[in-house]
């Protein structure tokens, strides 16, 4: 019978999404860790003679954008990032939609049950 099938799809892909949340969150670590390598650089980026390359908070934004927009590695990790999103997204849809079917099934079981009885 399908509403015994349903509570097994629905926790199957409920364990799906506790993985890529893991994921995500190891994703997000992972982008945070670029950044910020990325900022030390620039916030001890110095000239020749010593003096910091970017000595306000403008200019060291600005170089930490376009560093960052260069960087192979965060880009693939944001992209990843991306991906995950979509996929827990997809894995949300997923459940709500078995959500609804059990309900429906239920309801049209009870239905007929109160045909019998009648």
């Amino acid at each position: 019978m399908k509403l015994e099938i349903i509570p097994g799809k629905i926790a199957k892909h409920s364990v799906d999404l506790l993985d890529l949340n893991e994921k995500l969150q190891e994703s997000i670590t992972e982008i945070n860790q670029l950044e910020s390598a990325i900022k030390s650089t620039v916030n001890s980026a110095e000239d020749g003679n010593g003096k910091k390359l970017y000595s306000n908070a403008e200019a060291r934004e600005a170089a930490f954008l376009q560093i960052a927009f260069d960087d192979e590695d965060l880009k693939k990790a944001k992209e990843t990032q991306s991906e995950l999103q979509r996929k827990i997204s997809l894995e949300r849809i997923q459940i709500e939609a078995l959500n609804n079917e059990q309900r429906n099934v239920r309801s049209i079981i009870q239905y007929f049950s109160s045909l019998q009885e009648a």
